[in-house]
């Protein structure tokens, strides 16, 4: 088995943004600290594939 440690620490730090982001909505250091952890990830591939084949949500 092996374990995707660079992996599992960009999600742990996307949950502490997403934590932080739940206690102050406002908090435009939140949004951004979301977006540096979805950078350059899968999930954003996903995204953006997911955004050009529905562009009505962009």
């Amino acid at each position: 088995m092996q374990i995707k440690l660079g992996e599992r620490l960009q999600s742990l730090k996307l949950l502490a943004g997403l934590a932080a982001l739940l206690k102050n909505p406002g908090s435009l250091d939140s949004v951004l600290a979301i977006g540096a952890n979805v950078k350059d990830s899968p999930m954003a591939e996903q995204m953006a594939r997911h955004l050009l084949e529905n562009p009505d949500f962009a």
